[in-house]
């Protein structure tokens, strides 16, 4: 089962690192077009109100609260009663999407004055972000579909397509600035644009698959029981979703009133410490979800635990050497990355300053999630939500404390210090509801990591001018090292690229 659950974490991973490249590859783009100026800080405010919403309505809420109910029915009632549940579920989404978009255009401007109040005096911008905000507000309609395609592909244990999806929109954000955006009156306008159609091809994306099992036969417009207990698990999970959007909020109003860039600065930050995360922390929630939902539908909690111990040791093992690499490398890669045209020296000091911060918090960040699913699992939706909420209030003080001391380092501070506290909270409770989770074992695994990646960050302190020898031999070093120390997560690794030269073989020889 660990072998299962490790070879469906690296085909996330794979599946997501080709999507982070692209990803990259589109901000290396955007940032030369537009740089690190106010009509870059106006689109990036603007683009974060549909993603407060797609935490709401579709990865955040719709994922935990779909994914328990449509494992439990897949399980005690098959495949054609998941595929009506997929179907109902389709059709109230459909409903509440289309009034929501509707409102958030109508609402843009006082939406966009809430949250920019920093920029009252600053009336083009200001215009500038409710235009943009009206243009890209359908994003959440199309991103939350193919939150519910993604849920019921990965209960179907498919993980690649619905992980590869995200490279839609970077294409046709690239394809915007190349082609689009020399066409605009407004440039910028044609990056919104491109932000639109990229969201609703991530959805179309995973049709064929959803199709080919038997998902898209039928749309129902109606409140099912299941649809029903579904919505009952969200409103928690919103709630919280909501929360940790507003710590966003929060960070984006606190930065409206710090120096030009600093919006775009958070952006940058997060974009970059996001890569480790994606690819690893949330990878490993992608698969651990449905698998604690399996364990808890058919009252196993001691594979339950045991998923739980291997995600936490999984994540410390990917996560703790990336937090030191970005600290290390962070300013050499972030200039390498971005500054190219319209992004100067001063955007890069910027961003460096925040991605150190950030990066303090990435194995928080990813132990917050996979605690949260863990409760998720056990139909338990309201426990992270306190937890949450109490994290947001912390966020806010320290936000208001650091930033006087840090400028936009502070924000990212404030950000990483909640998050340790968010996953402390949810893992001493659920110790407490279900009993021991591994603790000894995660700890020695810890202690071993924390060599090896202590060792990595030397050698990538002493290489840092060169920024590429300097990422791969640190990742030699700490691959030397996990071998040396004998770390046991080491081996799900290997196994995984083993099978894969497995099967590449069996398939050169039967083409």
């Amino acid at each position: 089962m660990s072998t299962k659950i490790a070879k469906s974490i690296g085909t996330v991973s794979g599946a997501t690192l080709l999507s982070r490249v692209l990803g990259y590859v589109r901000d290396m783009v955007v940032a030369s077009r537009f740089g690190n100026g106010w009509a870059a800080d106006a689109f990036y405010l603007a683009f974060r109100i549909p993603n407060v919403l797609r935490d709401l309505l579709g990865e955040g809420s719709l994922s935990s609260g779909f994914i328990p109910v449509f494992s439990e029915c897949l399980v005690k009632k098959g495949k054609n009663e998941a595929a009506t549940l997929y179907s109902a579920c389709l059709g109230i989404l459909l409903v509440i999407l289309s009034g929501v978009t509707l409102l958030g255009m109508i609402f843009a401007p006082a939406v966009v004055r809430l949250i920019a109040w920093g920029w009252w005096n600053k009336p083009d911008q200001l215009a500038l972000a409710i235009k943009l905000t009206r243009i890209m507000f359908p994003f959440i309609a199309f991103i939350s579909l193919s939150a519910l395609a993604m849920g019921a592909l990965n209960s179907l244990q498919v993980f690649f397509i619905p992980a590869a999806a995200p490279m839609m929109l970077s294409v046709f954000e690239i394809a915007a600035v190349l082609w689009l955006v020399p066409l605009m009156k407004v440039p910028i306008e044609g990056l919104a644009w491109g932000v639109l159609l990229g969201g609703l091809f991530q959805f179309l994306w995973q049709v064929p698959y959803l199709a080919k099992n038997g998902f898209l036969h039928r749309i129902i417009f109606r409140i099912t029981p299941l649809v029903r207990k579904i919505g009952i698990l969200m409103i928690p999970v919103a709630i919280g979703s909501g929360v940790r959007q507003l710590n966003v909020l929060i960070d984006q109003v606190c930065a409206s009133f710090l120096q030009d860039g600093s919006i775009m600065a958070l952006y940058y930050a997060n974009r970059l410490y996001q890569l480790p995360l994606a690819l690893f922390g949330l990878s490993i929630v992608t698969v651990a979800l449905p698998a604690m939902s399996l364990s808890a539908a058919k009252k196993d909690l001691d594979q339950l635990k045991h998923t739980f111990s291997l995600s936490i040791r999984m994540t410390m093992f990917t996560l703790i050497p990336s937090t030191i690499g970005l600290i290390v490398l962070g300013q050499p890669i972030i200039r390498l990355l971005f500054e190219h045209g319209s992004f100067n020296a001063q955007g890069t000091a910027l961003t460096a300053l925040a991605l150190a911060f950030y990066a303090l918090g990435l194995i928080f960040f990813a132990g917050a999630k996979i605690g949260a699913s863990a409760f998720y699992a056990l139909q338990d939706t309201k426990t992270p939500v306190k937890i949450a909420i109490a994290a947001m209030v912390l966020n806010t003080v320290l936000n208001i404390i650091l930033m006087k001391f840090l400028r936009v380092g502070g924000l990212a501070l404030a950000t990483s210090i909640s998050a340790a506290f968010n996953m402390a909270a949810l893992v001493y409770i659920l110790r407490q509801r279900i009993g021991a989770l591994g603790a000894s074992r995660i700890w020695a695994s810890m202690q071993k990591v924390l060599l090896a990646a202590a060792a990595m960050g030397v050698v990538c302190f002493f290489t840092r001018p060169w920024i590429i020898i300097a990422l791969v031999l640190g990742v030699l070093v700490y691959i030397g090292m996990a071998y040396l120390l004998k770390i046991e997560e080491l081996k799900y690794v290997q196994n995984f690229f083993r099978r894969q030269r497995s099967v590449d073989s069996v398939q050169q020889q039967h083409p």
